[in-house]
């Protein structure tokens, strides 16, 4: 449906166009300061078209949000199970050193695989 700026449309009309809850629109409608038809408020065409901005930016922040916390998590665990790979603890050390200080990984000094796997 086609949505006209100088039109008028309920809460119910609203919600069906815009697919959000009436009451939803109902708040929005109270905080904005909607007029008041009937004791019904009322939105312009150009209300729903900014109603649906809004709501279509916070849905693709809330999905990028999500997106980078399970990229995190799949990040963090790929570091736990390296970090528990290390049996030297002077070679583990140094490499959380270089982390830390942002330097390469190949800055730290080499390990013969005899001493990184030695107690």
């Amino acid at each position: 449906m086609e949505i006209k700026d100088d039109m008028f449309y309920s809460v119910q009309e609203a919600s069906k166009i815009t697919g959000i809850s009436p009451r939803t629109l109902q708040r929005k409608a109270k905080k904005q300061g909607n007029r008041i038809i009937d004791n019904r408020y009322i939105f312009t065409g150009y209300q729903l078209k900014e109603i649906l901005k809004i709501a279509t930016l916070s849905r693709q922040t809330t999905k990028t949000a999500t997106e980078s916390d399970s990229v995190f998590d799949t990040v963090k665990r790929d570091i736990i199970k390296l970090v528990e790979d290390i049996h030297n603890d002077d070679y583990l050390l140094k490499v959380l050193k270089a982390i830390k200080d942002y330097k390469s990984l190949s800055c730290a000094v080499r390990f013969t695989p005899y001493e990184l796997n030695k107690h």
